[in-house]
């Protein structure tokens, strides 16, 4: 379990964490179908969303405004991580989620216990998919109705075009520290604050993987690593970060996070 952050050290942490240049996640020919992005309307209460190599979903107890709080945090913390990453060339990517998780803490998240597991396989873009949603479904299944949204979401993407642009977003995104890693959260409520379901995932093939998730695996074999941990917040602190990470995040929020339509 992480150690409780301190309300006294989030506005300096947030404000002097380094994160990458601003740069737009998606080259000329990936951003032809711009005007298709879909920002998220925080009201709805079926809310899925795609944050950079994160997909995270919210429970309808969740209100507009933390919704939004939280997704920024997780795009804060995939900056702070690959900033981090990007200064040093040989990191691994636990190394990269070490980070990720530690900027999580230190904004008002507090970690509790973390199980892994790791699954060799053999075959196509279907046996990776149905490895993903056992995973998926025995995680998250304790948490009302969340299992079912989550894995709709996943089952739509095997009939998407792969050229929609949050999907781009989220392919391109994950492709980092030598591996394909991308997170599902789901978010829900727990004694009236709010609670998250974390499961982040690393792929690692023999040879390059063309697309995450809806997948092309170029390789018949590879290796799926996951770890599953479950998020408490702290509020107090998390209401202290919120505003600064907002306007450090500046214009890439719009850019980086976007509704996921299914």
């Amino acid at each position: 379990m992480s150690e409780l952050p301190d309300l006294e050290a989030v506005e300096p942490f947030v404000s002097s964490i380094a994160l990458p240049d601003y740069y737009a996640p998606m080259d000329a020919e990936d951003m032809r179908g711009a005007d298709d992005f879909t920002h998220p309307d925080y009201q709805k209460p079926d809310l899925a969303v795609t944050i950079g190599s994160q997909i995270a979903s919210f429970a309808e107890e969740i209100d507009a405004s933390t919704k939004e709080h939280i997704a920024n945090a997780f795009l804060f913390a995939q900056q702070a991580a690959d900033k981090q990453i990007a200064s040093e060339p040989e990191a691994s990517s636990n190394e990269w989620y070490a980070a990720y998780t530690d900027v999580l803490g230190q904004i008002g998240w507090t970690i509790q216990g973390r199980t892994a597991a790791t699954r060799t396989f053999k075959g196509n873009t279907a046996s990776l998919h149905k490895a993903i949603i056992p995973v998926l479904t025995t995680a998250i299944a304790p948490v009302a109705g969340a299992a079912p949204l989550v894995v709709q979401i996943l089952d739509s993407l095997q009939e998407m075009d792969s050229h929609q642009p949050w999907i781009t977003l989220f392919s391109s995104a994950s492709r980092r520290a030598k591996a394909n890693q991308f997170q599902i959260a789901h978010v829900d409520q727990n004694a009236g604050a709010p609670r998250i379901k974390l499961i982040a995932f690393e792929l690692s093939a023999k040879r390059i993987v063309t697309q995450v998730l809806f997948v092309k695996l170029a390789t018949s074999e590879a290796e799926l690593e996951h770890f599953e941990s479950t998020l408490s917040v702290n509020q107090t602190v998390f209401s202290a970060a919120s505003p600064i990470i907002q306007e450090r995040l500046s214009d890439r929020v719009a850019e980086m996070v976007l509704a996921i339509e299914i």
